[in-house]
């Protein structure tokens, strides 16, 4: 993950992508992203929800070629207890776009648990070039 900005009520960060090796690959899309309570944990609450254009075509990945995606995750404890149902999670569990297995990001926060919360908790943007998620 990338340096976080905060705004009014949520918190943005870039997870950023690179090569394991000196081959390159690319991707296309949005990643998916959600709360997990632990590496191997079920998910919590709602997942992100895609957000912006998608470029007009792959992005290249390498290891001196970075990507990544903008992640936002709203503050829950905003929002009426009743309403989310807060609990604990110990980060997100992101999925490449196009890829079924998942990557596990620590990153401790709360979360709404409830499958239908009363915000988008996540949002996360399209693949692009650089580490800044924009």
């Amino acid at each position: 993950m990338g340096q976080s900005s905060s705004a009014a009520g949520s918190i943005g960060f870039p997870i950023i992508f690179t090569a394991a090796s000196e081959r390159t690959c690319e991707l296309d899309g949005f990643p998916r992203v959600s709360y997990v309570t632990g590496r191997d944990g079920e998910p919590v609450g709602a997942p992100a929800v895609p957000e912006g254009q998608r470029p007009p075509g792959p992005v290249r990945v390498g290891v001196a070629e970075p990507a990544s995606a903008l992640v936002v995750a709203v503050n829950v404890r905003n929002y009426d207890e009743d309403l989310c149902a807060p609990v604990a999670v110990t980060g997100l569990r992101v999925y490449l776009p196009g890829d079924e297995v998942p990557l596990h990001l620590e990153r401790p926060g709360t979360a709404c648990s409830r499958p239908e919360p009363v915000t988008t908790q996540l949002r996360v943007g399209p693949v692009v070039p650089g580490t800044t998620g924009q």
